[in-house]
């Protein structure tokens, strides 16, 4: 079989599987914001943020993993979904006010580890 026919049919067996929901979305690629990747995954994904500084609010309104590498968040996160997991990060602000929380819990089941919560002026 030629090299462009096996590369064909793989890239073909790969749109299946991505169609049927068989292989986890990618986002590291694309340059997203937080949300964006939050907005775009289907409940269960695990979402891998990538290394870097996202100065955003987020709102993790489905039951997703987000996994932070090295990953600062400045702003806020609220989840309002249940079984929510946000892990690895660290994170630099406080909220609008001295003592608001940097992470709101409303949904059910949340675990919350492996963060470093870091004030700054």
């Amino acid at each position: 079989m030629k090299t462009t026919k096996k590369l064909t049919i793989l890239f073909l067996c790969l749109s299946l599987f991505w169609q049927a929901g068989a292989l986890p979305p990618v986002f590291a690629a694309e340059k997203l914001t937080i949300q964006e990747m939050i907005d775009k995954a289907k409940d269960g994904d695990t979402i891998k943020v990538p290394k870097g500084n996202y100065k955003e609010d987020i709102v993790i309104d489905k039951s997703v993993k987000l996994k932070g590498n090295n990953t600062t968040i400045e702003g806020t996160v609220k989840i309002a979904a249940d079984n929510v997991r946000f892990e690895s990060f660290t994170l630099t602000k406080y909220g609008v006010n001295d003592g608001d929380p940097v992470v709101r819990i409303l949904g059910k089941d949340a675990k919350v580890s492996s963060n470093k919560f870091l004030k700054t002026e």
